[in-house]
């Protein structure tokens, strides 16, 4: 029998970048991501902390509102805790 060995992994949810939206250097708009819809099976992964940028600046896009499209609520969240 070999000893326990202790992993680090980092659970994820993945964004895609947003093809419909026509961004880039020669438009002079930044891309847009968003989240891969929750039953993609590629949605969430595994990875290896090393393997991770430890910062990143992404800038919410509150004015065009908010979505249940691609995740939906948590099995987990109460009623009363609202949105």
């Amino acid at each position: 029998a070999s000893a326990p060995l202790r992993m680090h992994v980092l659970f994820v949810r993945w964004f895609g970048r947003d093809v419909t939206f026509n961004a880039g250097w020669s438009t002079k708009c930044l891309h847009w991501l968003g989240y891969f819809k929750g039953d993609d099976p590629s949605c969430f992964g595994f990875l290896d902390p090393d393997q991770v940028i430890r910062g990143v600046h992404l800038i919410p896009a509150f004015a065009h509102g908010r979505t249940e499209h691609y995740m939906g609520r948590s099995f987990v969240q109460r009623e009363e805790e609202g949105d």
